[in-house]
């Protein structure tokens, strides 16, 4: 997707926080969701830096909202990343609903093609409820979550190797390295040019409850 289609609907930032609280987003969720967003932005930036032609709103758009089912699926069950997919599909977004249905999994091409979902995939991976941390970290603390059976603990071993591979991708191309991140992130100015300071900043209501 390129940065200037007219075609594509993206929500803005005031939208995608009034969402969060119709869905009543959790607090920490809310914490988690601004810094993938953060992070997502630094990548997407490097990225189209270096000739991509990512569309940064649509990224933001898609890592605020990556988890706006999140909440109802940790009080009511059910999968958060359909939910949420069906939840951004029916606000009319369908390029966001695509990032947010596929913020968890990613097949074996992911790698072969940088685009917005890839970024916030990978972003995600990247945040271990409100902190960055080692892609190892995060993927280790996944599999101890989520990894109970056989079938579950085989998809997390693919995507395991997926999103190392889409790591390696991402920092050939672009001047940076893994570690850079988390002093881009303690060195990032006040406020972000699309996202404003509410990315660094935002604040939410409700009981605590742990992001993915």
């Amino acid at each position: 997707m390129t940065g200037s289609d007219p075609r594509i609907r993206i929500p803005s930032v005031d939208e995608c926080l009034r969402r969060m609280d119709d869905h009543g987003m959790m607090p920490n969720i809310r914490r988690h969701s601004f810094l993938v967003a953060r992070v997502a932005v630094i990548m997407g930036q490097a990225l189209n830096k270096r000739e991509s032609q990512l569309n940064i709103p649509l990224i933001i758009a898609g890592a605020l909202l990556h988890d706006i089912a999140k909440t109802r699926s940790l009080r009511e069950g059910g999968d958060h990343v359909e939910m949420g997919r069906k939840i951004v599909l029916e606000m009319g977004y369908p390029e966001v609903a695509w990032i947010v249905g596929s913020h968890v999994d990613s097949g074996p091409e992911i790698a072969d093609s940088i685009d917005e979902a890839a970024v916030v995939n990978y972003s995600d991976k990247r945040v271990q409820h409100d902190r960055l941390v080692p892609l190892k970290e995060r993927l280790k603390d996944l599999v101890v979550r989520y990894g109970k059976t056989p079938e579950k603990s085989v998809r997390l071993e693919k995507m395991t190797k997926n999103i190392e591979r889409l790591e390696k991708e991402i920092f050939s191309r672009i001047p940076l390295s893994p570690d850079d991140l988390e002093s881009m992130i303690e060195n990032e100015p006040p406020s972000l040019s699309t996202g404003g300071p509410v990315l660094k900043h935002g604040k939410g209501r409700g009981p605590r409850a742990k992001g993915r």
